[in-house]
Order: C-alpha cells, then sequence, then structure tokens
C-alpha cells in the first residue's frame, strides 16, 4: 500500500476511514496481487491502524479482529478480545445505548458519529463517538466499527459547563454590582441584580446604554483612571469610586475588573461593592475609639486632680486639728474658735468639689424626654438664680431678643447658662462697667447662641485648655474648676459644641454655643 494513501485513511473521519478500509478490501487490482494477499493487506491495514477499529460478526456480536489503536485505549490484550463477544468482555456501558446503536444500523446499514459510552479493561466508562457499517467478510454478515474516545473532551466540557454555572450562580446572586460591558465604549452588556440595586436603576433604563450616560460616575477622571490601570496592570483591584444613584444620592464604592473574551470580543468584567455603611461603621468605631481614648485621658487626669484638689482641705484639716487639740490644752480660747472656722472652711470646700463632681458624673444621665426649651427663658431663670453676686458686683445683664428655641432638657440647660454667666462674673477683673450680654449670631446653617462678657479675657493657647477639669487660670479665683467641663460635657450630651473666642488679655470673652434645633426631636431620643 502507498504511504500517502495510508496516511490519507488516518487524516479521514472515522465514517470516511471505514470505506476508505473496504474499498481497499474490494479492490481487484492497485497491485496487492491475489485474494489472499488482499485479505492479508487489510488484516494488516486494521490491525495496525493507529485508530480504535473493531471487526465483530453479526448479530452475536463476536469479535473477528481489533486494530492496536482499539487495544491501547481499552487496555485489552488481544488474545484476551479475539473470538469472544461484546458482551463477555462488557464492551457497552449500559444496555440501553447498544439497543439504541443497533437499531439505528439495522435502519440504515451504517451509523455516523453516534455518542456512545462503553467500558474498559479497568472497568472505567470511556465516552465516545462511533461509526460503523455492516459488510460482508467471507460471507459472514459483520460490522466494522471506528470509536472515537472523547472522554477528555466530555470532561472538559463539563468542567466549563459547571464552571459557567458556578459563574452564572454567582453573578446572578451576588449582592455586589456584577456588570459586563463593552471595552472601549463602555456599552452595558449584562448586570446582575445588586448592580440594580446599588444603582438605583431597572433593567428597562439600561439597554444599550454606557455607565457614563447614566451618570453613574460621580467624580471627574474616575473611569479614565480606571481604564488607565487596567491598562497597566492588566487588572483592577479595589479602586475607590463614588457612584451617583439614580436619585441623585452619593454612594462609596471599590470597583474590581478584568478584561475578558466572549465569542471573540474583548469585555470588561467589573465588581462593584458599596461600603458606605461599612465605612460609616468603621468611622463611628474610630470615633468611639478616640472618645474612649480621651475619656480615659480624662479619667487619668480626673483622679490626678481630684487626689490633688482633695487633699488640700484634708490637709488643711489634719494640720488644724493638731493645732485644735494643742490649743485645747491650751486653753486658747481664741485661738480655738479660730482652729475650728478653718477646720469648718476646708470641709466646706470638700463638700463643695464633692457636689460639683457628683453634678458632672449626672450631667450624662438621662433626666427628662427632650422638649424644646426657649433659651430666653432658660438665661432669665439662670439670671434670677445670680441676682446676689450680680448685684454685689455691680454686672449689667443684657439678654437681647430672638434667641432661639432648642430641643433638649431645661433643668441641664439651666446649669449651663448658671455656670456660663457665674463664670463672667468672677472674672470680671477691675472692670468699671461690667457687662454681659446674651445673644445669638448666624454662623450657615447654624444659630450661635453667645454669651459675651467685658472681662479679663483669655489667651488663646489657654481656650482649650480652660474646658478641662479643675483647670483655673487664676488659682485665686472662686470656684472649683469643674464649671466649664460641666457646660462642655451637658452641651455634648444634646449633640451640641462649645467654645471660646478672646482677642486675649483684658479683652473679654465669648462663649459659642450650638444645639440641636427642636426639628431633631424623635420619641426616642433621651439625654
Amino acid at each position: 500500500m502507498h504511504w500517502t494513501l495510508w496516511l490519507s485513511a488516518l487524516l479521514l473521519p472515522a465514517a470516511g476511514w471505514i470505506g476508505w478500509l473496504l474499498g481497499t478490501r474490494r479492490r481487484s487490482d492497485g497491485g496487492l496481487g491475489d485474494g489472499a494477499a488482499r485479505e492479508a493487506a487489510f488484516a494488516a491495514a486494521l490491525r495496525h491502524n493507529p485508530l480504535a477499529v473493531w471487526l465483530t460478526s453479526l448479530p452475536d456480536g463476536e469479535i473477528l479482529d481489533v486494530s492496536d489503536g482499539a487495544l491501547e485505549r481499552v487496555g485489552f490484550e488481544r488474545d484476551e478480545v479475539i473470538g469472544r463477544t461484546v458482551h463477555e468482555i462488557n464492551a457497552w456501558w449500559s444496555p440501553e445505548i447498544r439497543t439504541r446503536f443497533m437499531e439505528v444500523l439495522r435502519r440504515d446499514g451504517e451509523v455516523k458519529e453516534m455518542d456512545v459510552a462503553v467500558r474498559s479493561a479497568a472497568g472505567d466508562r470511556m465516552d465516545c463517538v462511533m461509526s460503523a457499517r455492516v459488510v460482508d467478510i467471507a460471507g459472514r454478515t459483520a460490522m466494522i466499527s471506528v470509536l472515537r474516545d472523547v472522554t477528555a473532551q466530555l470532561r472538559a466540557e463539563r468542567q466549563r459547563r459547571a464552571s459557567e454555572k458556578k459563574f452564572a450562580a454567582a453573578f446572578r446572586f451576588s449582592p455586589d454590582g456584577v456588570l459586563l460591558t463593552q471595552m472601549g465604549d463602555g456599552t452595558i452588556l449584562e448586570v446582575n441584580q445588586g448592580f440594580f440595586t446599588i444603582s438605583g436603576y431597572g433593567r428597562d433604563e439600561i439597554s444599550g446604554r454606557t455607565i457614563r450616560d447614566l451618570g453613574l460616575w460621580a467624580q471627574p477622571g474616575q473611569r479614565e483612571l480606571m481604564y488607565e490601570r487596567l491598562e497597566r496592570d492588566g487588572v483592577l483591584r479595589d479602586l475607590d469610586i463614588l457612584v451617583r444613584r439614580k436619585d441623585g444620592a452619593i454612594r462609596e464604592c471599590v470597583v474590581s475588573g478584568q478584561r475578558v473574551e466572549v465569542e471573540g470580543r474583548e469585555i470588561l468584567l467589573s465588581v462593584v461593592r458599596d461600603v458606605t455603611d461599612r465605612r460609616r461603621r468603621e468611622k463611628e468605631i474610630e470615633a468611639f475609639n478616640a472618645e474612649l481614648e480621651a475619656k480615659n485621658s480624662e479619667l487619668e487626669r480626673f483622679v490626678y486632680t481630684v487626689s490633688h484638689d482633695l487633699k488640700n482641705p484634708l490637709l488643711t484639716i489634719q494640720g488644724f486639728a493638731d493645732l485644735l487639740e494643742q490649743d485645747i490644752v491650751d486653753g486658747d480660747t481664741e485661738a480655738i474658735a479660730d482652729d475650728i472656722q478653718r477646720i469648718r472652711g476646708a470641709a466646706g470646700r470638700m463638700h463643695r468639689l464633692l457636689d460639683e463632681l457628683l453634678e458632672l458624673s449626672r450631667a450624662g444621665r438621662v433626666v427628662q424626654t427632650p422638649q424644646p426649651v426657649a433659651i430666653e427663658e432658660v438665661v432669665r431663670a439662670a439670671a434670677e438664680q445670680l441676682a446676689g453676686p450680680l448685684a454685689t458686683r455691680g454686672v449689667a445683664l443684657e439678654v437681647e431678643a430672638d434667641l432661639p428655641t432648642v430641643a433638649g432638657d431645661a433643668t441641664r440647660l439651666l446649669q449651663v447658662f448658671e455656670n456660663l454667666l457665674g463664670n463672667a462674673v468672677r472674672f470680671m477683673g477691675d472692670q468699671q462697667a461690667p457687662k454681659v450680654v446674651v445673644g445669638s449670631r448666624l454662623d450657615g446653617p447654624e444659630t450661635v447662641i453667645t454669651v459675651r462678657d467685658n472681662g479679663v479675657g483669655i489667651e488663646e493657647k489657654f481656650h482649650e485648655q480652660i474646658f478641662g477639669l479643675f483647670d483655673r487660670l487664676d488659682a485665686g479665683a472662686e470656684g472649683t474648676g469643674i464649671g466649664l467641663a460641666l457646660v462642655r460635657r451637658i452641651t455634648e450630651v444634646h449633640g451640641g459644641r462649645v467654645w471660646v473666642e478672646s482677642e486675649g488679655s483684658g479683652q473679654g470673652s465669648t462663649f459659642c454655643i450650638v444645639l440641636p434645633p427642636p426639628q431633631t426631636l424623635t420619641s426616642s431620643s433621651a439625654l
């Protein structure tokens, strides 16, 4: 046989190869010699064929001959199959497959490229494509068949389909926004429900449109930056972006993406995760930790200052108690009276310190449900409480009209303005015409309540320090040094803030307070 014919036979599909093989057997010329020579050539062509070729009798299925390629694939030796039937070697994977195959063969005389399953010598399933034709071999009806093992291809196909199924499930049910867009123009090809949740758009609103058409890019240059990183790195991971929803709300997101090829088209697969709520919680935790750290620092300072400030009156009591004992022994009546007076003074100071500390500890507790509170009424109530000190120091108090109404606890806010007015009276210095003005001003959307005096003033470096526990810039001044700390604590518990403004020594001071308006009230609010 000419080698070119042999090579051509190997390259033919299975059904064509059968035809070629049979044609070789039937030729009466072509250099093959007599009938015996032709049969020998036919047998050699079949046996040494690298394809899986089987020659079986019909209808009993006795295996008459088999190619080396078939033996190699199924794992049998030649003497294990020749003369035996396909039933004896259990070649068919199931009777149903054989029945279906034989029905087509009886009907058409041949089978072309049918999907079948056979069993290897080891008992493993082999998925194959089988072609066959009914032939006559020395007056005996037989079937010549060729099997092509496609087990690996089918396994790969099943894996591909399983992978596609997993991707489809992940695509469909992912809480993140997953979208496929055309590289270049950004046309939206497919999105999942997560994308609709993040963007606020519906499916009928995105067909044929781009992300830019929808206005989802909330910051200039975000799209260009995304494509720049894709070009540079080949993949995009966790790029921070701002997404504008359909309703105009801005959401913080991170986007990851990768180029993929689908049906010859270059597609961008993007995953968008909404991290707005997570980052808000992170910020809340950071703020809480910062507040906790500040509270711990305040507690350390509190312990130190309390031990210091309470120790002084205790030392005074102890010292004069010793003197009292000696004066009693000496019978010095005048000294005894002085000792007792000093002991009472030290005890009174300690009592005031403890009262102030108790008030400070209560400042953050729930007392009443917040209600609308008119600041003018609170200020006038505080002025009545301080009528004595105001009159004694000759301080003129002016309360401007149109002071705001806020949301809060009137009892606590009264403490705030009593302390602010009392602080102003104590630090008037040598002012010949002392005056305190309570008013308000607009600062953007906020109304700022002001308590302005023309007293000694405060240097800028002390503007924050004065709100600390026991911080008194003038050690000889009256009071315990807790009043302004109490003002800040109550204000912050209300959700407001307080600060001081002053040009410095001798320039007076203005204490500023911002408190929530009545619109913030809810049925569950508590201070």
